[in-house]
């Protein structure tokens, strides 16, 4: 690969098959340059055609039944955000229903339970499922109900043994609880917060309290063990704490509404996008969606996002997060609505669709017996089903807004390369603007990119953990094996290392492999993108038939995309400079091949130099080209193969002996020499392979295969021979 300093975007060469030395590319006659406006006009109506081959009316979010079992008429319904399920409580069992229970992943467990008070249950929760770090056996799971304002009972499921804790009498009421670990519980009153460290010998141990005067709601996150508390008498101070695996919790700086309103637990969520933390906050007259995020960690408290979401509606609406994607469920106009942070716009992305209900299971929409539950589930308890929300990525491609950024927004959203792959192909087919394309090519470039960085560096990694682990082995018989690195290091400038991440994953569609990064972003490979969209417009255009400014127009576009590639320090590959020599051949634009090779637009490489050289005979100075790529490589023995397969064996001999190659047999020298039928040119060979003892000097020594060269001299120098 290169390793020459990148070059800024403006100072790049753009090179047009008709101006190689130009810095600005020139229009093509019938594919002139558009306006801003009217690209993204043109771009509107391409993709209305049939680039994602669907209707424009398509949805683009659809619920997807997860097959959890239960019924309505089982009992109370309570979700457990903490374990992804459903605890269903009736006056006899309380069970509790993973929600991949319907896969048949995990045990439906069943407590019998009497309560003469079933109705007064006001919320209930399992212990986690994960087995704590360092354990062999998990710990007892226990359930805990909380039956009233006053106490929680809470109960080990495998004994069955049960105790209760109850507050104080000047702790008024329990707003609620929650687990943060195995053994730690978190009771959430009017006044305190409490952490609560439970153990058989000691039974509940209070760890740390803190007090307020008065809390009015809490919402809290395990997936971040992120709690949030609304407190005052007014209702617009948020308390935030984080809970440390090491048993304890953190409090930061308060945060307060500048609304007048109090503010409303089923208004305030919290979000996590792109591995950030958000905090969402409808106003109260539904007409917009404030972000705030932690610039400084949560350390430096709330500070407000650069970007809100406008809603623009009267009626209730719902959040939720689908793989990174904002939904706001609109529940007046029935429709959902989706926004993404990375576009820094206030509206959605794409049109406001209704979600797209199961065939086998219709029913109304957005109704009232629908819970949404984070982070994009929602439990319809008028029949009995939980749903997963998740992206339709046809309909969401058809159905986005800003079409001059719907390749950037794909290439966030994975399983999207197909579509990808489809759009530019026809981006091409339609001719759109070269500038167009640049951002495009660009947009996908810098993904692939960071995605080879991230590549070389677990490389280096894992030698680094090869190197320490190795250092000093054991054997099985237990005496010591010192080893070394097992692969080179890497050295030099970014390179694809192909096979070498662990997230990639294949498509069965087609056979196009899917590659993701760490970040989730979707990867085009240059041979993906060589063997998807450009090799199959060039096949295109050669069953086509067109013209020869249709060839002109696809090389301006193979430039361009190795424009992007050199701009992000990535080294073209061979094989795109190959499909750039065949279009200008196909269209006999020899003088610009010889211009592009000339300025080194096209690299050096051996694949190269040979195409070149065969198209020595529709155009000659092919040859010369061929043999000064060669010479710039370094490629001495491939320089010999042409001059002996041209007749040249003088040269060819002479570049041998400078540059000490001694892959090619001398056997044949002395065959292109003696095919020549030139007597002067065969003595000179001859002589001197003697002379430098390549072959022996008497012929009784030379073995069979050069004895005809023998006869042949002997013949022909009688006097040498002698002598």
């Amino acid at each position: 690969m290169s390793t020459r300093k990148p070059k800024s975007r403006s100072t790049i060469m753009r090179v047009t098959v008709n101006n190689v030395k130009a810095r600005k590319p020139r229009p093509l006659p019938d594919v002139p340059e558009l306006r801003d406006d009217e690209v993204e006009a043109n771009a509107e109506a391409l993709f209305r055609k049939d680039v994602v081959h669907v209707e424009e009316k398509t949805h683009q979010l659809e619920m997807v039944d997860i097959g959890i079992p239960f019924s309505p008429d089982m009992g109370k319904i309570f979700y457990d955000e903490a374990n992804a399920q459903l605890i269903v409580a009736n006056a006899n069992t309380i069970t509790t229903i993973p929600f991949d229970a319907g896969t048949g992943n995990q045990q439906i467990d069943m407590l019998q339970y009497i309560n003469p008070k079933f109705g007064s249950i006001l919320s209930i929760k399992r212990s986690p499922r994960i087995r704590p770090p360092g354990q062999h056996r998990p710990p007892d799971p226990h359930i805990g109900i909380q039956l009233n304002d006053v106490q929680v009972e809470f109960t080990n499921l495998r004994t069955k043994d049960a105790f209760t804790k109850s507050v104080g009498k000047n702790k008024k009421l329990i707003r609620g609880f929650f687990w943060t670990k195995f053994h730690d519980i978190v009771i959430i009153t009017t006044i305190t917060v409490e952490l609560y460290q439970y153990s058989i010998s000691q039974g509940m141990k209070l760890v740390k309290e803190t007090r307020h005067g008065l809390i009015n709601w809490f919402l809290f996150d395990p997936r971040l063990q992120f709690l949030i508390v609304n407190t005052g008498n007014e209702g617009r101070t948020l308390q935030l704490y984080q809970f440390s695996a090491s048993g304890t919790y953190q409090r930061y700086p308060k945060f307060v509404s500048e609304w007048n309103s109090p503010l409303l637990a089923r208004n305030v969520h919290i979000l996590i996008l792109y591995k950030k933390v958000f905090i969402a906050m409808v106003k109260p007259d539904s007409q917009a969606i404030m972000l705030y995020d932690f610039p400084d960690g949560f350390s430096g408290g709330l500070s407000k996002h650069m970007s809100d979401f406008h809603v623009h509606r009267t009626s209730d609406i719902r959040i939720q997060v689908v793989e990174n994607l904002v939904v706001v469920h609109d529940l007046g106009a029935k429709a959902s609505m989706i926004y993404d942070i990375k576009e820094r716009r206030s509206f959605p992305c794409t049109c406001p669709m209704p979600l797209l209900y199961p065939k086998a299971a219709m029913a109304p929409l957005y109704t009232q017996g629908w819970n949404y539950l984070s982070p994009s589930y929602i439990l319809d308890m008028n029949f009995g089903k939980v749903y997963q929300i998740q992206l339709v990525r046809v309909g969401l491609a058809s159905g986005f807004i800003e079409k001059k950024y719907l390749i950037s927004f794909l290439l966030r959203i994975r399983g999207t390369t197909r579509i990808i792959l489809s759009i530019m192909r026809r981006l091409i087919r339609d001719k759109m603007s070269l500038s167009y394309l640049a951002d495009v090519f660009d947009g996908v470039n810098k993904v692939l990119v960071d995605w080879m960085k991230e590549s070389r560096y677990q490389k280096v990694e894992k030698e680094k953990e090869r190197e320490s682990e190795g250092d000093v082995a054991l054997r099985f018989d237990g005496s010591p094996d010192v080893r070394g690195p097992t692969t080179a290091p890497v050295t030099g400038p970014i390179s694809l290392l192909k096979g070498e991440v662990d997230n990639q994953k294949k498509q069965e569609d087609d056979g196009i492999r899917e590659v993701l990064s760490t970040d989730g972003r979707v990867v085009i490979q240059q041979s993906t993108m060589y063997t998807n969209v450009l090799f199959v417009n060039e096949e295109a255009e050669e069953e086509a038939g067109g013209p020869h400014h249709d060839y002109r127009y696809l090389v301006s576009v193979l430039v361009e995309y190795i424009r992007s590639l050199n701009f992000h320090r990535i080294s073209p590959e061979f094989f795109l400079y190959e499909l750039v020599i065949n279009c200008l051949v196909r269209c006999k634009k020899y003088y610009q091949l010889h211009q592009l090779i000339q300025y080194h637009v096209v690299e050096d490489s051996v694949q190269v130099a040979c195409q070149l050289l065969s198209l020595e005979n529709v155009y000659p100075p092919a040859y010369q080209l061929a043999m000064d790529m060669f010479k710039r490589l370094s490629a001495h023995d491939q320089i010999v193969e042409v001059l002996l397969s041209h007749g040249y064996v003088l040269p060819a001999l002479r570049v041998a002996r400078k540059q000490n190659i001694r892959t090619i047999p001398i056997m044949r020298f002395l065959e292109v020499s003696y095919d020549m039928q030139d007597k002067h040119v065969f003595f000179t060979v001859f002589r001197f392979l003697q002379i430098k003892n390549k072959i022996p000097l008497d012929r009784a020594q030379a073995r069979e295969p050069y004895q005809k060269f023998y006869d042949l001299f002997s013949k022909e120098f009688p006097d040498v021979e002698r002598e």
